[in-house]
């Protein structure tokens, strides 16, 4: 049966993969990992419990990047505003496993038996179904942007970014801004191939100053979307210019 020691030392291999900037790589070196240990496990019998533990941490590390967006929603609720919302970062949920993950794994003898909604279901802990959807309202996964879609803001550690494309936020002067608009949304501005061009929190100012650079640079990379002289009053728009 599996202690809280298994579970710890497993969420330890975690916290050192999560220095890794692309986790993606994290991932592969997992997997390399149990392909080497496993192709020589006989000659080690004693190391089993490794590899088990390799195998559960890649299982881990799946779950927490599946559930990246509301443990970060969580974690900055509860630095903003404390209680109800539950002390979600990083750090305590790997230093204290037991303080959130217990009662799911209970009982659980492998992989299967845990499912990644058992697991999203213990990051909001004792939250009611109308904390839930305060949290969507404070700090909503998606915003509606000029141009009409809605588009998804990304809660990083210490930012929370809106990556579109810069002819969707034309006629905008005013970023967006969460938690009641205490907390301003920093715009990731990209080009038509979706590279960052540009990040403001101060749209109006972007428009005025620097945009006539990035103007200069793009128009004849990309002569089939707009840029025009104003952008401040231009039309938002997702597609490229219409045909003569």
């Amino acid at each position: 049966a599996r202690t809280f020691r298994h579970y710890i030392l497993e969420l330890r291999l975690i916290q050192f993969f999560s220095g890794f900037r692309n986790s993606i790589v994290s991932l592969i070196i997992f997997c390399i990992a149990f392909i080497f240990i496993s192709e020589f496990q006989h000659y080690w019998f004693a190391k089993i419990n490794l590899i088990e533990q390799v195998l559960y941490g890649l299982f881990c590390i799946t779950i927490i990047l599946a559930s990246y967006f509301n443990r970060s929603r969580l974690a900055l609720a509860h630095h903003q505003l404390g209680k109800p919302w539950p002390l979600r970062n990083l750090q305590h949920l790997l230093k204290h496993p037991d303080s959130w993950i217990g009662d799911t794994l209970m009982g659980c003898r492998g992989w299967d038996d845990v499912k990644e909604e058992q697991l999203m279901e213990a990051l909001w802990g004792d939250l009611t179904w109308s904390n839930r959807q305060q949290l969507d309202q404070l700090l909503p996964t998606q915003i509606k942007i000029p141009s009409g879609r809605n588009a998804a803001l990304d809660y990083q550690n210490d930012d929370i970014v809106l990556s579109v494309k810069l002819q969707e936020m034309f006629g905008c002067l005013e970023g967006p801004a969460v938690l009641n608009g205490q907390l301003l949304v920093t715009i990731e501005l990209l080009s038509p191939a979706g590279r960052p061009l540009q990040r403001t929190r101060d749209l109006a100012g972007f428009w005025e100053g620097s945009y006539q650079q990035v103007r200069r640079e793009m128009r004849g990379r990309y002569p089939k979307h707009p840029w025009p002289e104003n952008p401040a009053i231009a039309e938002p728009t997702a597609k490229r210019k219409p045909r003569p």
